[in-house]
């Protein structure tokens, strides 16, 4: 359950101020009167039959009270008119008019038969699909509802959920719509693994786009087994926006079209990878495709496809090695191994790979190393609101090149976040061993910092460039990005230049991934 109250100016109708916080609202139906009570903190309204409304339809029963105050119950779809069978969408809605000003609540909540603890899936996973009605109040312009449908997706074997919905903003003054333009509520978070409920994070993007309104999600499955969900979320945004809503839907049969980890992984999908070699002067970006079938398809280098017949025994620990031939052009591809199967690091949410062209031992001189990262990216939004402090442990994989030769590099990496503050530093070593002999180089200590406060918000991937530094030098920077619902992994390529001009000048590119402890 969630509430939003708007205050508008009754001449003009543009909003003046607005709230949103999740309510705490209970629904009572009594058989022998066919009445629904509705009870919110500081009293209650019963709504009768003789309340019932001339524009109630089949699935939206509407009660009207001579006071203003309204009762909507959606009980099927209104986009599919798919009926649901354990779920059902309220929206309570009061007003009151005082010194020229017009202060209506949006109450919308989900009721119904819910799930009991025990038939939870705890396995599979399973798309849902569904309907959003919620309110928008934005400090000048006029009350906008949002409906439309969506997807939400429940992983019950790793315990995450996900909703994705691209709504239609309506203006409630002149009922003229907007879809399209970046409206999206996205939400992420956890099942709980005792009951029947889920809560996350959301984030929501309005007809402007320029910043996002965050705040908490709860819900809920009904039926027997898991066959509907129910979610109410409100959010704010730093100009005194807010936002609040509800959805509800059933399972639509089939798998989801997404993955919520790298661990439990049900559907082929497409990453945007952070790429680097130490030619490079900034990262670049490739396309990364993972199927259910095990392939892998990569077009940051010579465009490829590796199939689980191209897996060779791999020569570093953790790591599978793929190796073939593209036109010609020897391939190798170390991936990093996700999961608990990792005697290093067991990552959940983000992966990387070392992607080798004409490798051999010593290097040639048209040998390509690529490094690359992908995951499930924290949404931005909710990343810029996450409180507290945040601490990070993990490895250091890389290549350094000097007059000397190429060096493979291990290490460790470590990670300070303040989300408060939306900064980070950190720190990682680096050891090399010369590629095609037994020496060893250690590379010392390298150094990091700075905000992680995207520049430009919309784009698909939130790099955050951090200075590094070795003592006070500056050498570079890491290019960080944070995977998981709510920041539970980060890393990212780095590139950094030693000694510039100098003899021993050394150029050094690698990837650091850790995860929260």
């Amino acid at each position: 359950m969630t509430t939003l109250t708007a205050a508008t100016a009754v001449s003009g109708g543009l909003v003046q101020s607005g709230s949103a916080a999740p309510l705490s609202l209970t629904v009572s139906f009594d058989a022998s009167s066919s009445s629904y009570t509705l009870t919110v903190p500081g009293g209650s309204e019963t709504f009768s039959p003789s309340e019932l409304s001339a524009s109630s339809t089949t699935g939206q029963t509407i009660y009207q009270k001579a006071n203003g105050d309204q009762l909507t119950l959606i009980t099927a779809s209104p986009w599919s008119h798919k009926a649901l069978n354990y779920v059902g969408l309220g929206v309570y809605q009061t007003s009151s008019t005082s010194g020229g000003v017009d202060t209506t609540t949006y109450s919308t909540f989900d009721y119904g038969t819910p799930t009991p603890a025990t038939g939870v899936p705890r396995t599979g996973e399973a798309a849902y699909n569904v309907d959003l009605v919620g309110y928008l109040a934005v400090p000048g312009q006029t009350t906008k509802s949002l409906t439309g449908p969506g997807v939400f997706e429940a992983d019950f074997l790793s315990g995450q959920f996900k909703a994705n919905i691209s709504p239609t903003e309506t203006d409630l003054t002149t009922a003229s719509g907007v879809t399209g333009g970046g409206i999206q509520l996205i939400a992420v978070g956890a099942l709980s693994s005792s009951d029947a409920t889920f809560s996350g994070n959301a984030q929501f993007t309005d007809n402007v786009g320029s910043t996002f309104y965050v705040g908490p999600i709860t819900g809920r499955f009904y039926g027997p087994s898991a066959q509907e969900v129910g979610a109410s979320f409100s959010g704010d945004n730093p100009n005194g926006g807010v936002v609040s809503g509800t959805i509800v839907g059933a399972q639509a049969g089939g798998a989801p079209g997404e993955n919520l980890t790298l661990t439990n992984f049900y559907a082929q999908q497409l990453f945007y990878t952070q790429t680097v070699d130490n030619a490079d002067i900034s990262p670049g970006i490739a396309q990364l495709t993972l199927y259910t079938n095990g392939n892998i398809s990569f077009n940051g280098g010579a465009y490829t496809t590796l199939t689980p017949a191209d897996i060779v025994a791999s020569t570093l620990p953790n790591f599978t090695t793929y190796k073939t031939t593209t036109s010609g052009i020897p391939i190798e591809f170390d991936t990093y191994n996700v999961g608990a199967g990792n005697t290093e690091l067991a990552l959940t949410y983000m992966d990387f790979g070392i992607w080798k062209e004409n490798a051999t031992i010593p290097p040639g001189s048209n040998e390509s190393i690529l490094y690359v990262t992908w995951g499930i990216p924290t949404p931005y939004g909710v990343l810029s609101r996450l409180t507290g402090t945040g601490q990070y442990t993990g490895v250091t994989y890389g290549t350094a090149i000097n007059s000397t030769g190429q060096y493979d590099i291990t290490g460790t990496s470590s990670l300070t976040v303040n989300f408060s503050t939306q900064s980070a530093s950190g720190s990682m070593t680096m050891n090399g061993v010369l590629e095609g002999s037994s020496t060893t180089n250690n590379f010392g200590t390298f150094n990091f910092s700075g905000s992680i406060q995207a520049a430009n918000p919309g784009e698909i991937l939130q790099i955050l460039p951090l200075q590094a530094y070795q003592g006070a030098t500056g050498v570079g920077h890491v290019y960080l990005q944070f995977y998981g619902p709510s920041a539970q992994e980060a890393g990212g390529p780095f590139l950094f230049q030693l000694n510039n001009g100098l003899p021993n000048a050394t150029s050094i590119s690698g990837v650091i991934a850790a995860k929260q402890h």
